[in-house]
């Protein structure tokens, strides 16, 4: 066999993996793409405004008061993080019990208000519910609750020695 038949060879087989290569991009390996999971905030309303049974009105004032809802928490997650990332750089340096304590006071004014509010908003849900959906909002609770702290997941074992 020459040099030049193998290179010939060499082309050929070449050419027939890159059609094959296409041929796979092209066609797909069969299997879809999982779906994108929906904004958290906008799944929640909908998931709420579902079990509720809430009318357009109704669901209306609800995402008005969902986006206040969320502007407020994000400013309150934002002032939240630096006064977090000062907190840990005290690690690095000699302990200054007072900048410690004051830094974890803010801290906890911060989560406490976050708290409070999110409890503002479901009790202003509650004032545009009809006596029906205020009984299945209550059946619900729970429901809410497991969303918002899905944030809170326990982390995993850890693997077992063998």
């Amino acid at each position: 066999m020459t040099t030049h038949s193998i290179f010939r060879l060499g082309f050929f087989v070449l050419i027939l993996t890159n059609a094959a290569l296409i041929f796979l991009l092209v066609k797909g390996s069969g299997t879809a793409r999982p779906p994108i999971p929906p904004d958290n905030g906008a799944s929640l309303i909908q998931i709420i405004g579902d079990k509720l049974n809430l009318t357009k009105k109704q669901m209306g004032q609800f995402e008005g008061m969902a986006k206040q809802h969320r502007k407020t928490m994000t400013k309150l997650q934002e002032e939240q993080k630096p006064l977090i990332q000062s907190y840990f750089e005290l690690l690095k340096s000699p302990i200054k019990q007072d900048s410690s304590d004051k830094l974890l006071n803010e801290i906890l004014t911060l989560e406490k208000e976050k708290l409070t509010k999110t409890y503002s908003h479901f009790e202003e849900l509650k004032t545009i519910l009809t006596v029906d959906q205020t009984d299945q909002f209550d059946k619900i609770v729970d429901d809410i609750l497991k969303v918002l702290l899905e944030g809170e997941k326990k982390l995993p074992p850890p693997p077992r020695d063998f």
